[in-house]
């Protein structure tokens, strides 16, 4: 299982490279079915052409093809 403080140290790494890429948002962290994750909010309009790890560190990462990120939502 994930701590936040894992989920965190892994966003914080790698969020500068998946903010460069195309159709990505946004970077945060969040608990989804007990865990922490790193979730990466992207463009739906970019689905089939952005490429996204699907983990960070060992962190596991869920995409939000929810477009603009706005935190606190």
């Amino acid at each position: 299982m994930t701590t936040v403080e894992t989920a965190r140290e892994a966003k914080n790494r790698h969020s500068a490279r998946l903010l460069g890429q195309p159709g990505v948002e946004g970077v945060g962290v969040e608990r989804r079915d007990g865990d922490w994750v790193v979730v990466i909010h992207a463009d739906p309009a970019e689905r089939d052409t952005v490429r996204l790890p699907r983990e960070l560190d060992g962190v596991p990462v869920v995409v939000a093809w929810d477009g603009p990120f706005q935190a606190g939502r």
